[in-house]
């Protein structure tokens, strides 16, 4: 009679009650699968304790098989002062069965990383993974998949020097809205458990913007900004829902992905903890200063509160034909994603200009040292910085 005891399978046995179908015991040890889940060897040898001294044979023996990682054993034993207990009387017989111990070429994938943070149907989104190879030979041109809806999206080569590490980017575009399912693949190898590593996209169906103005026109710029490349034949992408600052405390923020204030003059305490609460939670805000602004109302009500530092002056130019300009912009941030296309960007480096009007006005300021400059202006001053607050983003101008 035989019991199979697989370390995956504890703190049970595999096969118990006892078989003489040895057939059938063979069977199960060829169809053994890899396993993540790991125990160390002597817990096996403890349950095999117990099972032989149920056995009334005679002959009793233990096969070990494996490969006897380090991993398997532990420091850790029963014992009674400085006396190891024993677990098999001196007639069980062991037998060990040495595997694994020719070198196995492995291609493992450790981590894939959604990349692109704006996500929309239809637009490339750029998919990172980490590859390693753990074997002793190097490889070229080795070919990894993208997949999304189970359905193959992309595909590239990577090589990697023998136990060494590599990147590997490339784009796959999503083709409907909602929740999706990707996931990176390499080709099968002598371990293909892991060959796999998932990543998830959420693809909003509409992004829903509220644009706070005192007067339509204030809006004019940003209307015209939201809904360019909109056409007859395409659905935008966005929902936009225009309201005056005295109607503001009626709009349902729970129906909003996104805030834009433009030209307000000022903010109330009860005003400014809603839009707190509702950048902190996930959403996002985006100021626009106009000529209303009120500098020490902004820096004592609003901006103290979204831990942004405050304003110091109104500039203007005294000179009508002249201005600011753009000293450098981040062309790495994912705001800029799908404005420059990979041909556009060969020889732009973060940093470059691209082209930039002449600014005659703006809200001297700093964006501190929890802010990022996305565009700074060429007296020092940031034209659009990005801030964090909980779980949200805000873009200021």
């Amino acid at each position: 009679e035989a019991f199979l005891i697989k370390l995956s399978d504890l703190p049970k046995a595999t096969v118990d009650p006892s078989t003489h179908d040895f057939n059938a015991l063979e069977t199960v040890i060829e169809e053994a699968q890899l396993s993540m889940i790991r125990h160390p060897l002597e817990d096996a040898l403890r349950l095999a304790s117990r099972l032989l001294a149920q056995s009334h044979n005679v002959n009793k023996e233990v096969y070990i098989i494996s490969d006897m990682q380090r991993t398997l054993f532990t420091n850790q034993s029963t014992q009674t002062g400085d006396q190891v207990l024993p677990l098999f009387s001196p007639q069980v017989n062991f037998f060990i069965v040495a595997i694994g111990s020719k070198d196995v070429s492995n291609i493992a994938i450790d981590s894939a990383e959604v990349m692109t943070k704006i996500l929309e149907k239809a637009k490339p989104a750029t998919i990172k993974a980490w590859v390693r190879n753990y074997g002793k030979i190097p490889l070229r041109d080795y070919v990894v998949s993208g997949y999304l809806d189970g359905k193959r999206a992309a595909q590239g080569s990577i090589s990697l020097d023998a136990e060494g590490s590599a990147s590997i980017e490339f784009s796959v575009t999503p083709k409907r809205t909602g929740n999706i399912k990707g996931y990176v693949e390499l080709e099968s190898d002598n371990i293909d458990y892991d060959n796999r590593r998932n990543f998830g996209l959420y693809i909003p169906e509409r992004m829903n913007v509220g644009i706070v103005s005192p007067a339509p026109a204030d809006a004019q710029y940003i209307l015209l900004a939201l809904r360019a490349g909109n056409n007859d034949t395409t659905q935008s992408l966005m929902n936009i829902v225009q309201t005056s600052p005295e109607k503001f405390p009626l709009l349902d923020l729970k129906t909003i992905d996104v805030l834009c204030f433009t030209n307000i003059a000022s903010f109330n305490s009860l005003e400014v903890d809603r839009i707190r609460q509702f950048i902190e939670s996930g959403n996002g805000l985006i100021l626009f200063p106009g000529d209303n602004l009120q500098i020490q109302n902004y820096n004592s009500t609003l901006l103290q509160k979204l831990q942004i530092p405050p304003i110091d002056r109104i500039w203007a130019s005294p000179d009508s034909d002249g201005g600011l300009s753009f000293k450098e912009i981040d062309i790495d941030h994912p705001m800029f994603t799908t404005i420059f296309e990979h041909e556009e960007r060969r020889g732009i480096q973060s940093g470059d200009i691209v082209e930039s009007p002449s600014i005659s006005k703006i809200v001297q300021r700093q964006a501190g040292r929890r802010g990022h400059v996305i565009i700074s202006l060429n007296n020092g001053a940031p034209f659009l910085s990005e801030h964090s607050l909980g779980e949200g983003k805000i873009l200021f101008y």
